[in-house]
């Protein structure tokens, strides 16, 4: 009778645990569609103004300024589209057009590698998952050092596990320093006072695949910072929080 009793009480905590991560899935996705409602500002004019200027550009024979307005008009319309589920194709798809534009940002300077197999290209991931650890990487980590860097992507599967990884050769960070960071994204959003973009993509994380998958930082100073993150390897992700 006592084992039934435990065993009825941790089938209870584990109902209350998969409740509240229903229910705080369910929060997120309405702020996310009020912050999506704020940023459809009338996009259509929008692309039709990126196709405008890219026309424009085209004909007075300025490639690079028509590379850099269709790459700018993808990003945002792969950034206000409702779906917050991608596959890896659709995700690194918007990398490449994200790095298109850091490489005319930055002159060059920049070098955006990949090492992807295509076999991972159909799995589901979170969308905008990766363009904030490539941002961190590139502001807190090589444009730092003042030179010519290099950040690599890579993705792989190891048995049920999806692993994507975003190496720089940037600055890097002391070990207390990146002590600090990995506690600050373990918090919540709201709660976090540095590093925000990666606890984001680790809140999500941890709402859609379980609190056991997210983020984590390896770091050297002056070898530069790894970032991984690590889901669970499947073709079809609902929306809803996994329970």
């Amino acid at each position: 009778l006592n084992q039934m009793l435990d065993d009825k009480e941790t089938m209870n905590r584990e109902v209350q645990k998969s409740q509240q991560r229903v229910y705080e899935m369910e929060l997120s996705r309405k702020q996310l569609q009020i912050q999506a409602y704020q940023n459809q500002i009338n996009p259509h004019f929008l692309y039709n103004t990126f196709d405008c200027i890219r026309g424009m550009a085209l004909y007075k024979g300025e490639e690079e300024i028509a590379q850099i307005t269709m790459a700018l008009s993808k990003v945002f319309r792969f950034a206000v589209k409702g779906d917050n589920i991608v596959t890896v194709k659709e995700e690194m798809d918007y990398i490449r057009e994200y790095a298109t534009i850091i490489d005319y940002r930055f002159m060059g300077k920049i070098e955006v590698d990949y090492d992807i197999d295509e076999d991972l290209y159909q799995h589901h991931v979170i969308k905008l998952m990766l363009q904030p650890i490539v941002e961190n990487a590139l502001y807190h980590g090589i444009k730092c050092k003042r030179s010519k860097g290099q950040i690599c992507i890579r993705g792989e599967k190891k048995q049920d596990l999806l692993i994507l990884t975003v190496t720089d050769d940037g600055v890097g960070m002391e070990e207390a320093d990146l002590q600090d960071l990995q506690k600050e994204i373990e918090k919540p959003c709201k709660q976090t006072d540095r590093g925000f973009g990666l606890a984001n993509v680790n809140e999500r994380l941890h709402m859609y695949f379980g609190a056991e998958y997210g983020v984590k930082i390896a770091s050297r100073p002056g070898e530069g910072t790894q970032v991984t993150i690590v889901i669970p390897a499947v073709h079809n992700v609902t929306g809803e929080a996994i329970t």
